[in-house]
Protein backbone atom coordinates (compact mmCIF):
# COMPACT_ATOMS: atom_id res chain seq x y z
CA UNK A 1 0.00 0.00 0.00
CA UNK A 2 1.37 3.40 -0.98
CA UNK A 3 1.20 6.58 1.09
CA UNK A 4 -1.36 7.88 -1.39
CA UNK A 5 -3.56 4.81 -0.85
CA UNK A 6 -3.31 5.31 2.92
CA UNK A 7 -4.29 8.98 2.58
CA UNK A 8 -7.37 7.98 0.59
CA UNK A 9 -8.40 5.45 3.25
CA UNK A 10 -8.05 8.04 5.99
CA UNK A 11 -10.04 10.56 3.98
CA UNK A 12 -12.85 8.07 3.29
CA UNK A 13 -13.06 7.15 6.98
CA UNK A 14 -13.91 10.73 7.93
CA UNK A 15 -17.67 11.28 8.40
CA UNK A 16 -17.50 14.80 6.95
CA UNK A 17 -17.70 15.61 3.24
CA UNK A 18 -14.77 17.46 1.79
CA UNK A 19 -16.87 20.62 1.40
CA UNK A 20 -17.06 21.00 5.18
CA UNK A 21 -13.34 21.59 5.34
CA UNK A 22 -14.03 24.87 3.58
CA UNK A 23 -17.23 26.01 5.31
CA UNK A 24 -18.15 24.81 8.79
CA UNK A 25 -21.04 27.27 9.10
CA UNK A 26 -19.53 28.77 12.22
CA UNK A 27 -19.04 25.45 14.02
CA UNK A 28 -15.26 25.83 14.04
CA UNK A 29 -15.52 29.16 15.85
CA UNK A 30 -18.06 27.75 18.31
CA UNK A 31 -15.84 24.80 19.13
CA UNK A 32 -12.81 27.05 19.57
CA UNK A 33 -14.80 29.26 21.95
CA UNK A 34 -15.91 26.20 23.88
CA UNK A 35 -12.35 24.89 24.21
CA UNK A 36 -11.14 28.25 25.48
CA UNK A 37 -14.00 28.71 27.95
CA UNK A 38 -14.98 25.17 28.89
CA UNK A 39 -16.53 25.02 32.38
CA UNK A 40 -15.22 22.69 35.02
CA UNK A 41 -16.75 19.24 35.26
CA UNK A 42 -18.91 18.72 38.33
CA UNK A 43 -18.92 14.95 38.78
CA UNK A 44 -21.35 15.08 41.71
CA UNK A 45 -24.27 17.17 40.51
CA UNK A 46 -25.80 14.80 37.97
CA UNK A 47 -25.25 11.85 40.27
CA UNK A 48 -27.30 13.64 42.92
CA UNK A 49 -30.04 14.42 40.42
CA UNK A 50 -30.24 10.90 39.07
CA UNK A 51 -29.12 8.73 41.94
CA UNK A 52 -32.32 6.73 42.36
CA UNK A 53 -31.84 4.91 39.08
CA UNK A 54 -28.40 3.57 39.99
CA UNK A 55 -27.38 0.46 41.84
CA UNK A 56 -25.86 0.76 45.29
CA UNK A 57 -22.50 2.49 44.91
CA UNK A 58 -19.32 0.43 45.26
CA UNK A 59 -16.13 1.63 46.90
CA UNK A 60 -14.24 0.61 43.80
CA UNK A 61 -16.49 2.44 41.40
CA UNK A 62 -17.31 6.13 41.36
CA UNK A 63 -20.22 6.68 38.99
CA UNK A 64 -19.71 9.27 36.34
CA UNK A 65 -21.57 12.53 36.87
CA UNK A 66 -20.97 15.34 34.39
CA UNK A 67 -22.88 18.53 35.02
CA UNK A 68 -25.71 19.63 32.80
CA UNK A 69 -23.89 22.92 32.42
CA UNK A 70 -20.87 21.21 30.90
CA UNK A 71 -22.94 19.30 28.37
CA UNK A 72 -25.03 22.35 27.57
CA UNK A 73 -21.94 24.30 26.52
CA UNK A 74 -21.59 22.05 23.47
CA UNK A 75 -23.74 23.92 21.02
CA UNK A 76 -22.33 23.87 17.47
CA UNK A 77 -23.87 21.64 14.81
CA UNK A 78 -22.19 20.09 11.78
CA UNK A 79 -23.87 18.30 8.88
CA UNK A 80 -22.56 14.88 7.86
CA UNK A 81 -23.52 12.63 4.93
CA UNK A 82 -26.64 10.51 5.16
CA UNK A 83 -26.36 7.14 6.87
CA UNK A 84 -26.91 4.94 3.85
CA UNK A 85 -29.30 2.00 3.74
CA UNK A 86 -26.76 -0.71 4.45
CA UNK A 87 -25.72 1.08 7.64
CA UNK A 88 -29.33 1.36 8.80
CA UNK A 89 -29.87 -2.29 8.06
CA UNK A 90 -27.03 -3.37 10.27
CA UNK A 91 -23.75 -3.53 8.37
CA UNK A 92 -21.10 -0.92 8.83
CA UNK A 93 -18.32 -2.56 6.89
CA UNK A 94 -15.00 -3.84 8.19
CA UNK A 95 -14.35 -2.78 11.75
CA UNK A 96 -11.21 -2.43 13.82
CA UNK A 97 -10.18 -5.96 14.57
CA UNK A 98 -11.65 -7.28 11.33
CA UNK A 99 -15.24 -7.82 12.51
CA UNK A 100 -18.37 -6.62 10.78
CA UNK A 101 -20.16 -3.99 12.89
CA UNK A 102 -23.91 -4.18 13.44
CA UNK A 103 -26.37 -1.83 15.07
CA UNK A 104 -28.09 -2.81 18.34
CA UNK A 105 -31.43 -3.64 16.77
CA UNK A 106 -33.12 -2.92 13.44
CA UNK A 107 -33.91 0.62 12.37
CA UNK A 108 -35.71 2.27 9.47
CA UNK A 109 -33.89 2.56 6.18
CA UNK A 110 -33.41 6.23 5.35
CA UNK A 111 -31.34 8.28 2.93
CA UNK A 112 -32.37 11.63 4.40
CA UNK A 113 -29.45 13.81 5.53
CA UNK A 114 -28.64 13.45 9.21
CA UNK A 115 -27.33 16.42 11.17
CA UNK A 116 -25.26 15.57 14.21
CA UNK A 117 -24.41 18.01 16.94
CA UNK A 118 -20.74 18.89 16.75
CA UNK A 119 -20.54 17.89 20.41
CA UNK A 120 -21.59 14.36 19.48
CA UNK A 121 -19.08 14.17 16.64
CA UNK A 122 -16.30 15.24 19.01
CA UNK A 123 -17.32 12.53 21.47
CA UNK A 124 -17.40 9.92 18.70
CA UNK A 125 -13.94 10.86 17.50
CA UNK A 126 -12.42 10.67 20.99
CA UNK A 127 -14.34 7.58 22.15
CA UNK A 128 -13.49 3.91 21.60
CA UNK A 129 -17.11 3.62 20.38
CA UNK A 130 -18.51 0.40 21.84
CA UNK A 131 -21.93 -0.96 20.91
CA UNK A 132 -24.02 -3.91 22.05
CA UNK A 133 -25.08 -5.76 18.91
CA UNK A 134 -27.30 -8.48 20.40
CA UNK A 135 -30.89 -8.53 19.10
CA UNK A 136 -33.34 -6.50 21.15
CA UNK A 137 -30.71 -4.36 22.89
CA UNK A 138 -31.00 -0.59 22.56
CA UNK A 139 -29.44 2.53 24.06
CA UNK A 140 -31.38 3.12 27.29
CA UNK A 141 -29.69 6.33 28.39
CA UNK A 142 -26.69 8.56 27.86
CA UNK A 143 -25.07 10.35 30.77
CA UNK A 144 -22.49 13.12 30.50
CA UNK A 145 -21.44 12.72 26.86
CA UNK A 146 -18.19 14.66 26.93
CA UNK A 147 -15.13 13.60 24.88
CA UNK A 148 -13.21 12.53 27.99
CA UNK A 149 -16.07 11.47 30.28
CA UNK A 150 -19.46 9.90 29.68
CA UNK A 151 -21.61 6.81 29.91
CA UNK A 152 -23.91 4.94 27.56
CA UNK A 153 -26.28 2.34 29.00
CA UNK A 154 -27.56 -0.45 26.76
CA UNK A 155 -30.61 -2.42 27.82
CA UNK A 156 -32.63 -5.44 26.76
CA UNK A 157 -36.38 -4.85 26.85
CA UNK A 158 -38.40 -2.49 29.05
CA UNK A 159 -37.43 -1.12 32.45
CA UNK A 160 -37.88 -3.37 35.50
CA UNK A 161 -38.00 -0.96 38.45
CA UNK A 162 -38.15 -1.89 42.12
CA UNK A 163 -37.12 -0.32 45.41
CA UNK A 164 -33.99 -1.63 47.08
CA UNK A 165 -32.93 -0.88 50.64
CA UNK A 166 -29.42 -1.09 52.07
CA UNK A 167 -27.72 0.14 55.25
CA UNK A 168 -28.05 3.89 55.33
CA UNK A 169 -30.59 4.37 52.56
CA UNK A 170 -32.55 3.04 49.61
CA UNK A 171 -32.63 3.36 45.84
CA UNK A 172 -34.98 2.89 42.92
CA UNK A 173 -33.31 0.16 40.85
CA UNK A 174 -33.83 -0.92 37.26
CA UNK A 175 -33.07 -4.66 37.08
CA UNK A 176 -33.54 -5.09 33.33
CA UNK A 177 -30.48 -6.68 31.66
CA UNK A 178 -28.06 -3.80 31.09
CA UNK A 179 -24.52 -3.02 30.05
CA UNK A 180 -23.05 0.33 31.07
CA UNK A 181 -20.14 1.53 28.94
CA UNK A 182 -18.35 4.33 30.77
CA UNK A 183 -15.36 6.31 29.58
CA UNK A 184 -13.13 8.19 32.01
CA UNK A 185 -10.19 10.58 31.55
CA UNK A 186 -6.92 8.80 30.93
CA UNK A 187 -5.25 10.46 33.92
CA UNK A 188 -7.57 8.57 36.29
CA UNK A 189 -6.54 5.14 35.00
CA UNK A 190 -3.65 4.47 37.39
CA UNK A 191 -5.84 5.17 40.42
CA UNK A 192 -8.56 2.83 39.17
CA UNK A 193 -6.03 0.13 38.31
CA UNK A 194 -4.48 0.37 41.79
CA UNK A 195 -7.93 -0.05 43.36
CA UNK A 196 -8.61 -3.10 41.25
CA UNK A 197 -5.21 -4.61 42.09
CA UNK A 198 -6.30 -4.79 45.76
CA UNK A 199 -9.44 -6.73 44.87
CA UNK A 200 -8.96 -10.37 46.04
CA UNK A 201 -10.89 -11.89 43.12
CA UNK A 202 -9.39 -9.78 40.35
CA UNK A 203 -9.22 -11.61 37.03
CA UNK A 204 -7.96 -10.77 33.57
CA UNK A 205 -9.74 -11.14 30.25
CA UNK A 206 -8.95 -10.23 26.68
CA UNK A 207 -11.35 -7.79 25.04
CA UNK A 208 -10.84 -5.99 21.72
CA UNK A 209 -7.37 -7.52 21.63
CA UNK A 210 -6.41 -5.87 24.95
CA UNK A 211 -5.68 -7.39 28.35
CA UNK A 212 -8.35 -6.07 30.72
CA UNK A 213 -9.07 -6.29 34.45
CA UNK A 214 -12.32 -7.94 35.53
CA UNK A 215 -14.01 -7.93 38.94
CA UNK A 216 -17.40 -9.11 40.19
CA UNK A 217 -19.55 -7.03 42.53
CA UNK A 218 -22.03 -9.90 42.93
CA UNK A 219 -22.90 -13.19 41.27
CA UNK A 220 -24.58 -11.33 38.41
CA UNK A 221 -22.86 -7.94 38.44
CA UNK A 222 -19.49 -7.85 36.68
CA UNK A 223 -17.18 -5.17 35.31
CA UNK A 224 -14.23 -5.07 32.94
CA UNK A 225 -11.79 -2.16 32.79
CA UNK A 226 -9.69 -1.68 29.65
CA UNK A 227 -6.35 0.13 29.42
CA UNK A 228 -6.43 3.65 27.95
CA UNK A 229 -7.15 4.25 24.30
CA UNK A 230 -6.24 7.79 23.34
CA UNK A 231 -7.29 10.17 26.12
CA UNK A 232 -9.82 7.86 27.78
CA UNK A 233 -10.21 4.38 29.22
CA UNK A 234 -13.34 2.24 29.31
CA UNK A 235 -15.22 0.30 31.94
CA UNK A 236 -17.98 -2.10 30.87
CA UNK A 237 -20.33 -3.22 33.65
CA UNK A 238 -23.32 -5.48 33.21
CA UNK A 239 -25.88 -7.74 34.84
CA UNK A 240 -26.34 -10.26 32.04
CA UNK A 241 -25.85 -13.41 34.11
CA UNK A 242 -23.08 -15.23 35.91
CA UNK A 243 -19.38 -14.75 35.19
CA UNK A 244 -19.34 -17.20 32.28
CA UNK A 245 -22.42 -15.57 30.72
CA UNK A 246 -20.86 -12.12 31.10
CA UNK A 247 -17.63 -13.22 29.41
CA UNK A 248 -19.57 -14.84 26.58
CA UNK A 249 -21.77 -11.77 26.16
CA UNK A 250 -18.71 -9.54 25.77
CA UNK A 251 -17.15 -11.92 23.27
CA UNK A 252 -20.29 -12.39 21.14
CA UNK A 253 -22.28 -9.18 21.38
CA UNK A 254 -20.02 -6.22 22.21
CA UNK A 255 -18.05 -4.58 19.42
CA UNK A 256 -16.04 -1.51 18.59
CA UNK A 257 -17.46 0.30 15.58
CA UNK A 258 -16.76 3.25 13.33
CA UNK A 259 -17.90 6.83 13.90
CA UNK A 260 -20.96 6.72 11.65
CA UNK A 261 -22.27 3.45 13.07
CA UNK A 262 -21.84 4.61 16.65
CA UNK A 263 -23.58 7.95 16.07
CA UNK A 264 -26.41 6.22 14.22
CA UNK A 265 -27.01 3.98 17.25
CA UNK A 266 -27.27 6.85 19.74
CA UNK A 267 -30.70 8.33 20.61
CA UNK A 268 -31.61 11.17 18.27
CA UNK A 269 -32.17 13.42 21.27
CA UNK A 270 -28.47 13.12 22.03
CA UNK A 271 -26.71 13.38 18.69
CA UNK A 272 -28.97 15.26 16.29
CA UNK A 273 -29.50 18.97 16.11
CA UNK A 274 -32.62 19.28 13.98
CA UNK A 275 -35.35 18.19 16.40
CA UNK A 276 -34.38 20.15 19.50
CA UNK A 277 -36.54 23.23 18.98
CA UNK A 278 -39.62 20.99 19.01
CA UNK A 279 -38.31 19.24 22.12
CA UNK A 280 -37.93 22.59 23.90
CA UNK A 281 -41.51 23.51 23.07
CA UNK A 282 -42.76 20.17 24.37
CA UNK A 283 -40.90 20.48 27.67
CA UNK A 284 -42.06 24.07 28.19
CA UNK A 285 -45.74 23.32 27.52
CA UNK A 286 -47.70 24.61 30.49
CA UNK A 287 -44.59 25.98 32.20
CA UNK A 288 -44.68 29.70 33.15
CA UNK A 289 -41.55 31.47 31.94
CA UNK A 290 -39.63 34.06 33.95
CA UNK A 291 -39.11 37.61 32.59
CA UNK A 292 -36.48 37.76 29.88
CA UNK A 293 -36.39 33.98 29.36
CA UNK A 294 -34.93 33.14 25.92
CA UNK A 295 -36.10 29.70 24.83
CA UNK A 296 -34.26 29.96 21.50
CA UNK A 297 -30.93 29.41 23.25
CA UNK A 298 -32.00 25.94 24.39
CA UNK A 299 -32.25 24.25 21.01
CA UNK A 300 -28.76 24.51 19.57
CA UNK A 301 -27.34 21.02 19.34
CA UNK A 302 -27.32 20.01 23.00
CA UNK A 303 -25.69 16.62 23.54
CA UNK A 304 -28.13 15.45 26.22
CA UNK A 305 -30.47 12.52 26.72
CA UNK A 306 -34.12 13.16 27.56
CA UNK A 307 -33.57 13.23 31.35
CA UNK A 308 -30.65 15.66 31.17
CA UNK A 309 -32.48 17.73 28.58
CA UNK A 310 -35.49 18.02 30.89
CA UNK A 311 -33.18 19.03 33.73
CA UNK A 312 -31.45 21.58 31.52
CA UNK A 313 -34.70 23.25 30.43
CA UNK A 314 -36.59 23.16 33.73
CA UNK A 315 -33.44 24.18 35.58
CA UNK A 316 -33.15 27.33 33.49
CA UNK A 317 -36.78 28.15 34.18
CA UNK A 318 -36.46 27.54 37.92
CA UNK A 319 -33.23 29.54 38.08
CA UNK A 320 -34.89 32.40 36.24
CA UNK A 321 -37.80 32.53 38.67
CA UNK A 322 -35.53 32.34 41.72
CA UNK A 323 -33.40 35.15 40.34
CA UNK A 324 -36.56 37.17 39.65
CA UNK A 325 -37.75 36.54 43.22
CA UNK A 326 -34.39 37.70 44.57
CA UNK A 327 -34.45 40.83 42.39
CA UNK A 328 -37.98 41.66 43.47
CA UNK A 329 -37.20 41.09 47.13
CA UNK A 330 -34.09 43.30 47.02
CA UNK A 331 -35.98 46.10 45.27
CA UNK A 332 -38.99 45.88 47.56
CA UNK A 333 -41.34 44.80 44.75
CA UNK A 334 -43.65 42.60 46.79
CA UNK A 335 -46.07 41.93 43.92
CA UNK A 336 -43.28 40.67 41.63
CA UNK A 337 -41.85 38.50 44.43
CA UNK A 338 -45.28 36.93 44.99
CA UNK A 339 -45.66 36.26 41.24
CA UNK A 340 -42.27 34.52 41.15
CA UNK A 341 -43.14 32.38 44.17
CA UNK A 342 -46.49 31.44 42.63
CA UNK A 343 -44.82 30.50 39.33
CA UNK A 344 -42.33 28.26 41.10
CA UNK A 345 -45.15 26.64 43.06
CA UNK A 346 -46.67 25.43 39.76
CA UNK A 347 -43.59 23.24 39.26
CA UNK A 348 -45.47 20.58 41.22
CA UNK A 349 -47.72 20.33 38.16
CA UNK A 350 -45.09 20.42 35.38
CA UNK A 351 -45.53 17.29 33.30
CA UNK A 352 -41.85 17.06 32.40
CA UNK A 353 -40.86 16.84 36.06
CA UNK A 354 -43.40 14.12 36.77
CA UNK A 355 -42.10 12.20 33.73
CA UNK A 356 -38.54 12.51 35.09
CA UNK A 357 -39.42 11.67 38.68
CA UNK A 358 -39.51 7.91 38.16
CA UNK A 359 -35.92 7.96 36.94
CA UNK A 360 -34.13 10.40 39.21
CA UNK A 361 -34.21 13.05 41.89
CA UNK A 362 -33.87 16.25 39.90
CA UNK A 363 -37.60 17.08 40.17
CA UNK A 364 -37.30 16.91 43.98
CA UNK A 365 -34.45 19.41 43.77
CA UNK A 366 -36.67 21.85 41.84
CA UNK A 367 -39.55 21.35 44.28
CA UNK A 368 -37.23 21.80 47.25
CA UNK A 369 -36.24 25.28 46.08
CA UNK A 370 -39.79 26.15 45.08
CA UNK A 371 -40.84 25.33 48.65
CA UNK A 372 -37.89 27.36 49.97
CA UNK A 373 -39.07 30.42 48.05
CA UNK A 374 -42.63 29.93 49.29
CA UNK A 375 -41.36 29.60 52.86
CA UNK A 376 -39.10 32.64 52.54
CA UNK A 377 -42.05 34.86 51.69
CA UNK A 378 -41.96 38.18 49.91
CA UNK A 379 -40.00 39.72 52.78
CA UNK A 380 -37.14 37.26 52.34
CA UNK A 381 -37.15 36.16 55.96
CA UNK A 382 -36.39 32.56 54.99
CA UNK A 383 -33.85 33.29 52.27
CA UNK A 384 -31.25 30.94 53.78
CA UNK A 385 -33.17 27.99 52.30
CA UNK A 386 -31.96 29.03 48.86
CA UNK A 387 -28.28 28.50 49.61
CA UNK A 388 -26.58 26.47 46.88
CA UNK A 389 -29.46 26.56 44.40
CA UNK A 390 -27.28 27.63 41.47
CA UNK A 391 -25.08 24.56 41.76
CA UNK A 392 -27.94 22.19 42.56
CA UNK A 393 -30.10 23.34 39.64
CA UNK A 394 -27.25 23.83 37.16
CA UNK A 395 -27.78 27.61 36.76
CA UNK A 396 -25.26 29.37 34.56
Amino acid sequence: MTDHDLDLLIRDADPFPASHSLDLDGADAALLAEICARPAVDRLSLLQRRRRRTRQASALRTRLAVSVATAAALTAAIGVPAIIAEHRAGSAGPEAGGREATRPGPGPVSTAPVTYAAAAVRVARANPRVLVTAPGWTVRSVEGFDPDAGETTFQLGPDQWHDETFPGGSSHVNEAPRLEVTWYPRDQYDAYRADRAREPHLQHVTLFGQRAQMISYSATDHAVMLPPQGEVFLELRGNVGDEAAFRQFLADHVEQVDIRTWLAAMPSSVVTAGNLDAAVREVLAGVPLPPGFDASSLGRGLALDSYQFGARVTGMVACGWIEEWQRAHESGDTAAADRAAAALATSRDWKVLHDMDAEGDYPEVVWQYADAVATAGSDGSGKAGLDGYRSALGCH
